[in-house]
């Protein structure tokens, strides 16, 4: 059983200071809080990974499940978007396929292993801390919960019912059966304060087993119980306590552990042999070779921690894979796992580099075909053949982690598109982008739109959220001090910005009137300040109520026959999808949305005829409505978590849409019956850490014609660069030049040859070498400087494109 609990501390937003130029080693890319293990993990390779906010898209908390031991990961339909406190497979797992996980909205279970879940209780949207299985659970279906109010609720029928048992008088945190229950009777509880309690009837009655100790992070018994009658617990500040009599008598264990605010604990796959066992701290991961006795520190990953958390190490989980040991650590710093025992570690990418955040279609796409993505680590990915092939364009982008995004209505004439990163918004001309003025500071940009009359009036609005990233809190407007924060407008063409009249709310979404030209309006939407419309082209703004029981709206659509129609759609965090038929003034609950997040929607281009709406959802994947959002009907897109939606200016005619999910872009053109997957490339920037370490010397270096004005540069012999990547193709991007000599080429530890770099004039962004055809698995790729012939030394590395060509989709 794999615990933490974090009740989130309205950290608000894990913002992207990676794309902060510098800044790459205080972003976590994946911020997450557990990792599990089936039972079974050597056989069925499953585990269950959750997340923390992420950074990748406001409001969102992910529940991932990979079934073939960490190669891909899907996010998991049907779960709330809240966090997850605890993660339980049943112990007969390989038989019943029976997962748990409890989390700040109820408990879920999965009779299918993970394929779809179902709310059980103990009492709707209860918070339920952590629950424990009964090791006879195959024949008692038996099962305690303990909730954040201090009940403990048992069932006996697996979680279709529940009656509420007694529960000792203090906050509960933790709770475990004996491995030798029905045999042993024994429950133990875990508090925040007031040590252990023990029930030996199912929590008719508690006993005092302890003193007072720290918060209860984890209760561990030995997977040798029945013999050596060890029991571990973990604390916030007490760390470890052991005990080896079956819990007569405990003692504090930790002796070696630097940092006693442990998170989680964990036995090696071969306890019984190796007597092996991890701990996480909020520092580092700590390994014990005697059962527990005294304990050593694991190495570091090779990732520096954000400033932004105390709890960086949170989640432990062990398997074993083809006859070696793995053990998993779930940090605010994403997944890493070991096959050493900790000595080196390897990342797990969970939100890796081909991971779209916004997409826009071309309003010339019949003519132009060109369809423009933002991706995290990535940059900025074009397609100009309808998806058939994607290429990076990033040179002048400032980094590799832009955000917002939109396209000019003309781009086919203008070849005008923006993008918001963490600086600011940068235009695109056809190239290159280049900068703009936001008000004269940074500014992180979440949102934007540009006119449908950009050709005449060059009005483009961005909109800003600048929690966690160093920004400017403010900045000096025209003589005056104005929020840095909120939806500011360029009427030079995206060149300036100057303050509207919404400022301070964090914004992530902003839509504007096909009409705008006459009727002046527009709407923003906030992930803590609901939505806000406005009426004179943003001079001013007024506050809209879509539902009074949450004031998080994460986006907000507008129709294209808006004028005539006057029909909006917003979506909410965690209370569903709402639609209004009077510009705002009153909404209604979209049938069947109040458990979806929305994370993006598209209305038809012939939606006063047709009626079709698509909503992109975390828990449902891409939905479909013919009658305007009365029913809701699923799609052939294969997967949940729907981060983007974009539909074809055309679409009457061509009946095309492209859609995100967690694996990539997805393509139909008859309107979402049927899709293909378009095999986007992953870029890789020369300084995402994690994935690329260096040995020797590599010197950071700025040029503008490199992808994102930055490469690593060497000119010492057998200096080193290592790159890890999931999947099946890999193309290293350097350059080519006069004072540049050889390198050499491994991957997987084989040789691949030398290649010559040398060219008599500089050529940047250059394929220095390829391949494909590989087995969708973790691969290792190695650079090494090497001399020429003629005593040139020197490499520079720029960025790896690799592909998923043969992955699961």
């Amino acid at each position: 059983m794999t615990l933490f609990h974090n009740r989130r501390l309205l950290l608000c937003l894990v913002v992207s200071l990676a794309s902060l130029p510098g800044l790459y080693a205080h972003q976590p890319h994946d911020a997450l809080l557990i990792t599990a293990t089936s039972p079974n993990y050597a056989v069925d390779q499953t585990m269950i990974v959750t997340s923390d906010y992420l950074s990748v898209s406001i409001g969102v908390y992910a529940p991932w499940r990979s079934t073939d031991g960490g190669k891909t990961f899907w996010v998991m339909r049907d779960l709330p978007n809240a966090p997850v406190n605890s993660v339980d497979f049943s112990p007969v797992y390989a038989a019943d396929r029976t997962i748990y996980i409890a989390g700040n909205e109820g408990l879920f279970r999965s009779t299918d292993g993970g394929d779809s879940w179902a709310p059980i209780g103990p009492t709707a949207g209860t918070s339920v801390i952590d629950i424990a299985i009964s090791p006879g659970f195959a024949t008692d279906g038996t099962l305690l919960a303990i909730t954040l109010s201090n009940q403990c609720w048992k069932s006996t029928d697996r979680g279709g019912t529940w009656t509420q048992v007694s529960a000792p008088a203090a906050t509960l945190s933790r709770i475990a059966f004996n491995p030798r229950y029905p045999i042993e009777k024994t429950v133990l509880m875990g508090t925040s304060a007031s040590g252990l309690y023990y029930s030996g009837n199912l929590g008719g009655a508690w006993n005092k087993l302890t003193p007072a100790w720290k918060k209860v992070t984890q209760i561990l018994y030995s997977s040798s119980f029945a013999t050596d009658r060890q029991i571990w617990v973990t604390t916030l500040g007490g760390g470890v306590y052991r005990t080896a009599n079956a819990g007569s008598v405990w003692a504090p264990s930790n002796s070696g552990i630097t940092d006693l605010n442990v998170n989680s604990i964990a036995v090696s796959p071969t306890f019984n042999s190796d007597g092996i066992v991890y701990v996480a701290s909020r520092n580092g991961v700590f390994r014990s070779t005697n059962s527990g006795l005294s304990w050593t520190a694991a190495s570091q990953v090779t990732r520096e921690l954000s400033t932004q958390t105390q709890s960086h190490y949170r989640s432990l989980a062990t398997g074993r894979l083809n006859g070696s040991n793995y053990l998993y650590v779930a940090m605010f710093e994403g997944l890493w796992s070991s096959t050493d025992n900790g000595n080196s570690w390897v990342d797990v990418d969970m939100i890796p580099a081909y991971l779209i955040r916004k997409i826009s279609v071309s309003g010339t796409y019949a003519t132009d075909h060109t369809v423009f993505a933002t991706c995290y680590g990535g940059g900025a990915l074009w397609t100009g053949d309808s998806g058939q092939t994607w290429a990076y364009k990033n040179i002048g982008l400032a980094n590799s982690y832009p955000d917002g995004n939109a396209i000019s209505p003309n781009f086919s004439n203008d070849h005008k598109a923006f993008l918001g990163t963490g600086a600011g918004v940068q235009a695109f001309n056809g190239t290159a982008w280049g900068p703009t003025r936001n008000l004269g500071a940074r500014t992180y940009v979440r949102a934007l739109a540009v006119s449908p009359n950009f050709a005449i009036d060059h009005t483009v609005f961005m909109g800003s959220d600048n929690i966690d990233t160093g920004n400017p809190v403010t900045v000096v407007y025209n003589g005056q001090v104005v929020p840095n924060q909120g939806v500011f407008r360029s009427s030079d063409g995206g060149v300036t910005y100057a303050p509207s009249g919404l400022a301070g709310p964090r914004i992530s979404g902003i839509v504007i009137s096909p009409n705008f030209a006459n009727d002046r309006t527009m709407f923003a939407s906030s992930p803590d300040g609901g939505l806000f419309k406005s009426v004179d082209g943003g001079a001013t703004f007024f506050h809209l109520v879509v539902t009074p029981v949450e004031n998080s709206i994460l986006e907000v659509e507008i129709s294209p026959t808006y004028p005539i129609d006057s029909t909006l759609l917003a979506a909410s965090a965690t209370a569903g999808i709402f639609k209004s038929t009077d510009g705002g003034g009153t909404w209604s609950e979209i049938p069947g949305s109040s458990l979806l997040t929305g994370l993006n929607m598209a209305f038809s281009p012939a939606f006063a005829s047709d009626a079709t709406l698509y909503f992109g959802t975390m828990q449902k994947g891409l939905l479909k409505s013919v009658d305007g959002g009365q029913t809701l009907l699923p799609t052939g897109l294969p997967n949940a978590f729907v981060m983007n939606v974009v539909v074809s200016p055309n679409y009457l005619a061509d009946q095309t849409l492209f859609a995100t999910t967690y694996q990539g872009v997805y393509k139909t053109t008859n309107g979402g019956t049927s899709w293909n997957y378009t095999f986007n490339p992953a870029r890789m920037e020369q300084n995402r850490e994690g994935n690329i370490t260096t040995a020797g010397t590599w010197t950071p270096i700025s040029a503008n014609p490199a992808s994102t004005l930055s490469a690593l540069q060497t000119t010492q012999p057998l200096s080193a660069t290592t790159i890890t990547f999931t999947g099946s193709s890999v193309k290293f991007i350097g350059t080519n030049g006069p004072n540049l000599g050889l390198m050499s080429i491994s991957l997987d530890g084989v040789s691949q040859g030398l290649v010559n770099l040398y060219s008599p004039t500089s050529l940047w962004q250059q394929s220095l070498w390829q391949t494909s055809g590989l087995p969708c698995t973790l691969h290792t790729l190695t650079v090494t400087a090497a001399t020429s012939g003629t005593g040139k030394t020197g490499v520079i590395f720029d960025a790896v494109d690799y592909g998923r060509e043969t992955c699961a989709h």
